[in-house]
């Protein structure tokens, strides 16, 4: 397989690379997925990253949903991040998984505030921030 990885930043670059993926069911309602580097094999078109072994693990539960334990392993070189925010991206706080945890409860908790009942003023109008406090 390959992927071309983005991050939600303009000032890292994407990066592609190549891997093989192996699944199996480990019991009746889980599974597992390993990704394996092909760079050996088939050189990375991006120099500066390297994936390391990694994978996930999706269990079915009982309400219909599964869940997800995903493991990402990367080797990254950041030497065309601009020199200024090279210390948050080398800290791992840019991308690393407490990072990413906190965006997607960011991003939950958005969906649900959509999905939520919608307010009507007392005009007819939708309240803004300023009519609710």
């Amino acid at each position: 397989m390959s992927a071309e990885l983005h991050l939600p930043t303009p000032f890292a670059p994407s990066r592609e690379c190549y891997f093989a993926r192996y699944c199996k069911q480990l019991s009746q309602n889980i599974w597992g997925v390993v990704d394996i580097s092909l760079e050996n094999f088939f050189p990375s078109p991006s120099t500066n990253f390297r994936k390391k072994p990694s994978g996930c693990l999706i269990e079915a539960m009982p309400n219909g949903f599964s869940k997800v334990i995903w493991v990402e392993h990367v080797e990254a070189n950041y030497d065309q991040v601009n020199k200024q925010f090279q210390p948050l991206v080398s800290s791992a706080f840019a991308f690393g998984a407490t990072r990413w945890l906190s965006s997607i409860v960011q991003h939950s908790e958005w969906l649900q505030t959509l999905q939520g009942p919608t307010l009507v003023a007392d005009n007819g109008g939708i309240p803004t921030l300023h009519c609710l406090l």
